[in-house]
């Protein structure tokens, strides 16, 4: 009974936070000021946040874990290290002279693949568990919906819709809301695997 009231309260309080953002959003937007909604506006940096509380949250639950289940955390850090990196291309690309933001993104995605390739074995028994989790399938969901925003949010798809109506700032408006969206089911998933006491099984 404690669990599922725990439970509950956690839902309340997800949703309550996405209320809040989307009532946040309305906020910004009656500025009227579509440049918010652009490179180094507020949302931008709001995405940047989240990912960052979201890859702290991750590597707090891999050292809460046993060796045995510390892997996939920390992949799973990185990979909201690289979406951060991705958010901020314009600013890496005026920092670093040579390579840009590809530079850091390089090194971490060679990164995470040396640590799942040198703990594949590791690796593959925690992917395999956490496949069947909520937690992956927030993960993967918040994954899908910043992809999808990607596609929707893309000249190709708005242009012939909207004709002379087109405008590339509908393009960024959607492309940015949607990955926001994308970004907080990522941010509640990382809360989830910080909550969660890890698999008893894990062993070195």
């Amino acid at each position: 009974m404690k669990n599922n009231q725990s439970v509950l309260i956690r839902f309340f309080v997800y949703t309550l936070l996405l209320l809040l953002l989307g009532g946040f959003l309305n906020y910004v937007a009656g500025f009227g000021d579509i440049e918010q909604f652009k490179e180094g506006g507020i949302l931008e940096w709001l995405q940047f946040a989240v990912l960052g509380v979201s890859a702290a949250l991750m590597m707090a639950a891999a050292m809460r874990r046993k060796p045995g289940g510390k892997i996939f955390p920390v992949i799973t850090a990185f990979a909201a290290l690289l979406a951060m990196v991705r958010e901020c291309d314009a600013l890496l690309d005026q920092a670093i002279p040579v390579g840009g933001w590809q530079a850091p993104a390089a090194i971490l995605v060679v990164s995470a693949i040396l640590l799942a390739w040198y703990n594949r074995r590791i690796f593959g028994r925690e992917l395999a568990r956490f496949a069947a989790t909520p937690v992956f399938a927030l993960m993967w969901a918040g994954l899908i919906v910043v992809i999808y925003g990607q596609l929707t949010g893309h000249g190709p798809f708005l242009e012939p819709l909207l004709g002379d109506d087109y405008d590339r700032d509908y393009k960024r408006l959607l492309e940015e809301c949607l990955e926001m969206l994308g970004y907080f089911f990522i941010l509640v998933a990382s809360l989830e695997l910080f909550l969660e006491h890890g698999d008893p099984s894990d062993t070195n």
